[in-house]
């Protein structure tokens, strides 16, 4: 029908939480705790609904000598979704902005999920939609560091060291069922 039509085509804005910081401790000269592997996964402050995650990281930096250090560095995020949940990440370097870094989505085992991704030209960003409820890993890391496993210690390679602003947009699915003058939508909070 025609309301169903409209609600499809115009849902409301996503909440927005802006400041996240994606990095690990590591990536600063003070704290030295990492994100790299599953077990170190930053949890995204997300509890359901329509959310995008505005933030900013680091992969690698430079020791106090000038000395570059973590070069195979993962910012590894960690995300509870259900089934049919999009999930779309855009990341810009802050050295060269029309530069991407690397994202890669991986299951609740830590098994890379590279086959169902989507990328999003006209978007510019990196796409999964979940197969199954349950967690959802997300790495970012440079270009250059696309082989790591999120499970193994050690298996990173070099990557392009740089600052990044990211935005993580996490949408459930969304169905509209109209029949006659009954219109159901499911998967949303609030229109």
């Amino acid at each position: 029908t025609a309301l169903a039509e409209t609600v499809r085509i115009s849902l409301p804005p996503n909440q927005t939480i802006t400041g996240f910081d994606f990095s690990d401790g590591a990536d600063d000269s003070i704290r030295t705790d990492r994100n790299d592997l599953i077990f170190e996964a930053t949890d995204l402050p997300y509890t359901g609904g329509n959310v995008t995650i505005v933030g900013t990281g680091q992969f690698g930096n430079l020791d106090s000598f000038g000395t570059l250090v973590n070069v195979d560095d993962v910012d590894l995020m960690r995300v509870e979704v259900t089934e049919g949940t999009t999930i779309s990440v855009d990341v810009d370097l802050d050295f060269d902005p029309a530069l991407s870094g690397l994202v890669r989505f991986f299951d609740a085992s830590g098994a890379p999920l590279d086959g169902a991704v989507f990328i999003n030209a006209a978007n510019d960003t990196v796409e999964y939609t979940a197969t199954r409820a349950g967690a959802v890993y997300i790495g970012i890391t440079g270009q250059g560091n696309d082989t790591y496993d999120i499970r193994v210690p050690g298996t990173g390679s070099p990557g392009q060291i740089d600052g990044y602003s990211a935005t993580i947009s996490i949408e459930e699915s969304i169905a509209i069922f109209a029949d006659g003058n009954l219109v159901e939508l499911g998967g949303l909070e609030t229109v």
